[in-house]
């Protein structure tokens, strides 16, 4: 018996212009997989991910979530419905307190503060923000910091998938080593699917059940991450010369 794919599009296209950012693309994302999507600045992977979330309409092809059409619904219906995301550049509430950041989060699902309040506490917890840090501000906290309070306000929105795009950028190396802990417990502990953007090959590929490629706005290769790492494709869509 045939899975269902969790996500799925069909045949993408996002045009900007003259330009097809999303060239055609059609992947799938089964439910508890964490998936890598590499490929070089401007292959169109943070297109792809506001495609899916509503940011941007395809002008071209379907997107689908639990085997429902999602493709012209509009942002604030497709979190409700289960997908959230973080960003490329972090988004801080700098005038907020971290607390009542991550309740913004929790409010999608829980109409009293006091509630809200209790969930955004139990998603900082899990991911290891100490009490002295949810009372400080945006503006008074870490890098390291800051990507964790974008993917517990993502994670307080309690969602089934979770987009995640360049959460490793900036991170010094032990920073890094956290990281990818902590998206490992994300998908294991909370049985959250992952699709991570991500330029730093050591965090996609450690963490990643499959990769799949984009280049200039196409697919170019997908499988397991040793097996996509070899990829002729691959190698010459990073360095720009075609292996020997």
């Amino acid at each position: 018996m045939m899975v269902e794919a969790l996500l799925e599009t069909k045949d993408v296209v996002k045009r900007f212009g003259g330009i097809r950012a999303v060239d055609g693309v059609s992947i799938s994302v089964e439910r508890g997989e964490i998936v890598g999507l590499i490929g070089p600045n401007g292959a169109g992977k943070t297109t792809l991910f506001n495609c899916i979330t509503g940011t941007y309409t395809p002008e071209e092809g379907h997107i689908f979530f639990e085997g429902k059409e999602i493709t012209k619904l509009p942002s604030n219906k497709i979190i409700r419905l289960g997908i959230a995301r973080t960003w490329q550049v972090v988004r801080p509430f700098k005038k907020m307190s971290v607390i009542d950041a991550i309740t913004t989060g929790a409010l999608l699902r829980h109409g009293k503060i006091d509630e809200a309040r209790e969930k955004a506490r139990e998603v900082a917890q899990f991911l290891g923000l100490p009490e002295e840090i949810l009372k400080k501000r945006g503006d008074e906290i870490t890098l390291m910091q800051h990507k964790l309070v974008d993917l517990a306000r993502a994670l307080a929105t309690e969602p089934k998938l979770l987009l995640i795009d360049e959460v490793g950028a900036g991170l010094r190396p032990a920073e890094l080593n956290m990281m990818i802990e902590t998206l490992h417990k994300i998908n294991k502990e909370r049985g959250t699917t992952l699709v991570v953007v991500e330029h730093i090959m050591r965090l996609v590929m450690s963490i990643s059940k499959r990769v799949i490629v984009m280049h200039e706005g196409k697919v170019i290769a997908q499988g397991k991450p040793e097996e996509v790492s070899n990829n002729p494709q691959v190698i010459q869509a990073y360095l720009g010369i075609k292996p020997v």
